[in-house]
């Protein structure tokens, strides 16, 4: 069976955001993608049709441009409406649940399926956050929308607001990087990379914080990602010079394929996300917790929303407790304290308990049922 689907989200950057090309691209054969952006990053070659409308945007996003789009929201809904119709579109999926509820009046209208995909701030810091959200999740649930979530966390997240089981369906965002098991040596100093942008919930705090004169010089560590949150970044800054006789390294957001490269060149991934004061979680899983276990490095991360179904303590990585400094601390020396066979046990299992399912696809698998099922 063929789709069409229009992909509804606020902005279209494969070059900074390539999860969701990669999602597109699982489906490609079953399904004619078309996109809804609000943005989309200048001189990129455009894959699949866009909707008239999107703007042309260097990223990050400047104001101007966010104040015009702001003008361009008021038709928005009439300009889809249109789009919608003359293409005969089968299905339309919203990326982010704050996009659906922005076009809630179109939903309104229409009437084909919809799909709403969950991915972070929308779980739990929408809800606290923005008044209204929760109602707005329980009316398009009412309106028939279906709701798709990363993991059984994230689905209890929903269940707990109201939204029919039958309405939830997970997806496993896992995609083929051309990975394969060739752990490195294992020898001093050991290299960390974590690759998200600076924010509470990423927690490369307290990672910095963890370090002790005596891992100095048995680390290297290096930290890419772009400073969302400024005064966040700004304490990063601080622990830097604190922690001056360590090696650590910040680089910037980039290409994937530069990404790849340096996430290849390292001995473990490391992501300590927790849930901020203000309540921004993780919801389902990182893309760059699956990305490294699916190049065969194990992972150091927490036992924070749907990872813990990604990463195994003491399989394919090491989970410990985001809030307790003393216990990331003894992790960083559990790891210092592996042996080479140890350390390729790990490189192993990390590689397997991923490399079948993004081998067969099971994304583009699983996506292509949940729209099956919506028609």
């Amino acid at each position: 069976m063929s789709f069409k689907v229009l992909h509804i989200l606020d902005s279209y950057l494969p070059e900074t955001m390539n999860w969701i090309d990669s999602i597109l691209q699982s489906t490609a054969s079953n399904c004619e993608h078309h996109i809804a952006a609000r943005y989309h990053i200048n001189d990129y070659n455009l894959q699949y049709p866009m909707v008239p409308g999107s703007l042309a945007s260097k990223y990050p996003i400047p104001v101007y441009n966010k104040v015009l789009c702001s003008f361009l929201d008021i038709s928005s809904s009439n300009r889809l409406h249109h789009y919608v119709i003359r293409e005969s579109i089968d299905i339309i999926h919203f990326h982010f649940a704050n996009t659906a509820i922005r076009q809630m009046q179109l939903i309104e209208k229409l009437k084909i399926p919809v799909l709403i995909s969950f991915y972070g701030f929308d779980y739990e810091f929408l809800v606290k956050n923005k008044s209204g959200t929760l109602e707005a999740y329980q009316h398009l649930a009412h309106l028939g929308c279906r709701f798709i979530v990363e993991g059984r966390y994230s689905r209890n997240v929903l269940l707990e607001y109201g939204i029919p089981p039958g309405q939830i369906s997970i997806l496993h965002l896992l995609f083929s990087r051309n990975g394969n098991l060739k752990p490195i040596n294992w020898q001093l100093p050991i290299r960390l990379i974590q690759a998200a942008s600076f924010t509470e919930k990423k927690n490369q705090l307290a990672l910095l914080e963890a370090l002790q004169n005596r891992h100095a010089g048995r680390f290297q560590i290096l930290l890419i990602g772009e400073p969302v949150d400024k005064n966040y970044y700004a304490e990063i800054k601080k622990q830097l010079v604190k922690k001056g006789n360590h090696s650590i390294r910040i680089m910037d957001k980039m290409t994937p394929v530069r990404y790849l490269h340096h996430l290849m060149k390292h001995h473990f991934a490391v992501n300590l996300s927790r849930r901020s004061k203000n309540y921004d979680t993780e919801g389902g899983c990182p893309i760059f917790i699956k990305d490294s276990l699916n190049l065969a490095k194990p992972v150091i991360s927490t036992f924070h929303c749907d990872i813990p179904e990604s990463v195994v303590h003491g399989f394919n990585g090491y989970l410990t407790d985001a809030m307790n400094v003393k216990s990331i601390e003894d992790t960083l020396d559990r790891v210092l304290q592996l042996s080479q066979k140890s350390y390729t046990n790990l490189c192993v299992n990390a590689f397997q308990s991923v490399n079948v399912n993004s081998l067969n696809n099971i994304t583009g698998e699983e996506l292509n049922k949940i729209y099956a099922a919506c028609l």
